[in-house]
């Protein structure tokens, strides 16, 4: 677990210094032959559209081709320095996009695969995981910044090479969850991402957009510098929000988001108030709120991985993963327009992103319920029957006889226990939709023809008990 939050820390301080939050590049202004927001948006773009055609196309990876498509993946991020490296031969704009591409590409690469690596662990120590390799990227972005050019260049460009080395596929056995989330065919939709949790994510990451159009468009040194400064706070909240999800494993993870929340709100409110000349504060709030929000969505995008099996998960990584692309892609193209408009009518560009960001918040609340289904009751202590362990053998020895994935005869022995769909749904922390798709494959694989006849059939089983 140690080499692991090293090799993810390594590719997250690759995506922090370089295209994320420009660190690398502002030390070499004089290179620049794209404007740091549109090599953001270049970039952002190109990552979502790689998210989009693996989660289409690649449901399985064997250990072979996944070690070569790491290293592959390193060897392309380093493309996108190219421009540093060789600053003469990248005086026009489409050989920079095109290197921009490249690093894209390998970059997306490498953060699939740690994600997909991730879905190995249980939730807990994925969680502690995410937020030890935070810690380790902040550590690194902090002693990179004390370099000289060329050191800090170099070093960068390790990092993707450092994240590939340490990777290594995920445990054949680690994915014990079953075949609770189906897939939808043909493969284009967000399934096993519920629509609202899908909102709920962009919700936050159209804010992060915002954000980073303000970072990115201030004239202000004093707002730089306290970003920077601030960057442990972010680390310091994953880290702690992993140490909970671990050793407090009884915590509703809703309650997670819901922390976040009102802290960003807060952070844009006191941006609005103080100003780019007291960002202390409003910086300080929207480290940790990112940092506690950051940790919960990739917890619960690994862990969805893991309920799909080995077969799906990359599958699923990628749709995850591509949500928050997409998101932040919309976010960024909209404070683009936003950006020309409160120009145009001559507006503070500060105050308006600020209110534009308290109104995304404030309507991502009154929006979505906090319901088990939304946010998304895929509840990470919860995947199995909560009445107790004798059940489990019972399910094996008796129902497995009938070809019945596991999570089907979990279904399927609530349902001789005469619970309604809904209590399934809250006893398995499925949604309806996935409750009736496990019946219909209980019914043609029992050969029953309903709910009656089912319970008929498997009434020993009640008796049993």
């Amino acid at each position: 677990m140690t080499l692991s939050s090293l090799g993810l820390g390594a590719v997250t301080a690759w995506w922090w210094l370089t295209f994320l939050e420009g660190h690398l590049f502002e030390v070499f202004p004089e290179i620049q032959t794209l404007d740091p927001r549109n090599a953001f948006l270049l970039f952002t773009f190109f990552h979502g559209l790689t998210l989009l055609l693996t989660a289409r196309y690649i449901s399985r990876a064997g250990e072979r081709p996944a070690r070569g498509v790491a290293l592959l993946g390193a060897l392309l991020s380093s493309a996108a320095l190219a421009p540093l490296l060789f600053p003469g031969h990248f005086t026009s704009t489409e050989p920079v996009v095109f290197t921009i591409f490249l690093g894209a590409l390998g970059a997306t690469a490498l953060m699939v695969l740690w994600c997909w690596k991730l879905s190995e662990f249980p939730p807990g120590r994925c969680a502690l995981l995410l937020g030890s390799a935070n810690v380790l990227a902040s550590l690194l972005v902090i002693l990179f910044s004390w370099l000289p050019r060329e050191p800090f260049l170099w070093l960068t460009l390790g990092l993707p090479f450092l994240g590939a080395l340490l990777w290594s596929p995920p445990a054949k056995d680690a994915f014990g969850l079953g075949e609770a989330l189906p897939l939808d065919p043909p493969g284009w939709g967000i399934a096993p991402f519920s629509p609202k949790l899908a909102l709920r994510f962009a919700s936050f990451f159209l804010t992060c957009s915002i954000l980073h159009a303000i970072l990115l468009s201030s004239s202000s040194p004093e707002l730089q510098r306290t970003w920077k400064m601030t960057e442990v706070l972010y680390s310091a909240a994953s880290f702690a929000t992993g140490l909970l999800i671990l050793y407090a494993p009884g915590t509703d993870l809703r309650n997670l988001y819901r922390w976040a929340q009102p802290l960003l709100g807060l952070g844009f409110a006191f941006l609005l108030l103080l100003g780019s000349g007291h960002p202390f504060l409003p910086v300080s709030l929207f480290q940790v709120g990112y940092g506690i929000f950051g940790t919960y969505s990739w917890v619960l995008i690994s862990y969805l991985a893991a309920r799909a099996g080995r077969d799906k998960a990359l599958s699923v990584v990628a749709r995850g993963q591509f949500i928050v692309a997409a998101s932040v892609l919309a976010g960024a193209l909209l404070t683009e327009r936003g950006l020309a408009t409160a120009q145009k009518a001559e507006l503070a560009l500060l105050p308006s992103l600020s209110l534009l960001g308290i109104a995304l918040l404030f309507l991502a609340g009154l929006a979505f319920d906090d319901d088990r289904e939304t946010f998304a009751g895929y509840d990470l202590q919860k995947s199995g029957i909560d009445d107790g362990p004798p059940r489990e053998p019972l399910l094996r020895t008796e129902l497995i006889d009938t070809d019945l994935t596991r999570q089907e005869s979990r279904v399927a022995l609530l349902v001789v226990e005469r619970r309604s769909n809904a209590e399934i749904c809250c006893a398995l922390n499925i949604t309806n939709n996935t409750v009736r798709t496990h019946l219909k494959n209980i019914y043609r694989k029992t050969g029953v023809s309903g709910r009656e006849e089912l319970q008929e059939r498997f009434s020993f089983l009640e008796q049993s008990q």
